[in-house]
């Protein structure tokens, strides 16, 4: 017996779209800058984080990450690969998926639909009830 696949429920599809765009724009860069103290020579340089993956994504990295030693205690090493993580996003706005990310993909979606900054001009694909609940929530904030 297969499993069905997983789907997402209609109002957290404004909240996925905005995580995939999210994936494609934002992802951890590293640049190195002077060190503030040069003990070595003149050109001595540290590595400093210039932009970070979004909170979301770091958090389910944080939640399967792989179980071999890794490198250094700080270094994340997810079992999963971005491009994974953008393809399940993809499956679930469009037939569903049975990836093992479907579900915690939708919990993160959940949490971004609660949380007060959730963008509601996003949500223009709910059903008319909910997109005028989602407006008169917006006009008493």
């Amino acid at each position: 017996m297969t499993p069905t696949p997983t789907l997402c429920p209609h109002e957290l599809r404004p909240a996925l779209r905005l995580m995939l765009q999210d994936l494609e724009c934002e992802r951890l860069e590293v640049i190195l800058v002077p060190a503030p103290e040069r003990r070595v020579h003149r050109w001595q340089s540290v590595r400093a984080v210039f932009s970070q993956n979004p909170a979301w994504y770091r958090e389910l990295a944080a939640t399967f990450q792989r179980t071999r030693r890794v490198r250094t205690a700080r270094k994340s090493d997810p079992r999963f690969k971005r491009a994974d993580v953008k393809d399940v996003l993809q499956r679930l706005l469009s037939s569903g998926t049975r990836s093992y990310l479907a579900w915690p993909l939708l919990c993160a979606a959940k949490a971004q639909v609660q949380t007060e900054n959730f963008p509601f001009d996003l949500v223009y694909d709910l059903p008319a009830d909910l997109y005028a609940a989602a407006g008169a929530m917006e006009a008493t904030l």
